[in-house]
């Protein structure tokens, strides 16, 4: 018997399935990170993402955080010299990892709110999608 071959199928066959099946975009948008730390200790920090996607985001800390803890992420926006006041959105730590000089963390929203100011490709398999285009982001005309 062929030891590659396992009730007939190919074992390089079985692909493992992607871990993530959702558009992320590298984009630094300041934010405010507050919540509580790895020691229990209540912290806000101003960072910027790496990249972001529907549904969460990545930013470097120099707080230790805890996977799983809940933080609230802000995002910080100004208009005509003055800073906005977005309310915050609350977020599940996914995974965290020592870097230098801090950590990278990687957050999941757990508010359906649309909070940055990129289009995400619809998935046209999701009937929850809309059918039509997202608002344009601000400044970009719209597809009359």
């Amino acid at each position: 018997m062929d030891s590659s071959k396992t009730y007939g199928l190919e074992i390089a066959s079985i692909a493992r399935p992607e871990r993530r099946g959702e558009y992320r975009e590298t984009r630094s948008v300041p934010v405010e990170i507050s919540g509580f730390d790895a020691r229990g200790r209540f912290f806000t920090e101003r960072t910027e993402t790496l990249d972001v996607s529907d549904s969460g985001c990545r930013f470097q800390l120099r707080a230790q955080l805890e996977k799983h803890s809940a933080i609230s992420v802000r995002v910080i926006r100004r208009r005509n010299g003055m800073m906005m006041d977005d309310p915050p959105v609350l977020f599940r730590v996914v995974w965290v990892r020592h870097t230098t000089p801090g950590w990278m963390v990687g957050g999941a929203k757990l508010q359906p709110v649309r909070l940055w100011t990129v289009r995400f490709p619809v998935d046209p398999t999701d009937e929850n999608s809309p059918e039509d285009s997202p608002d344009p982001t601000p400044g970009e005309p719209s597809a009359a």
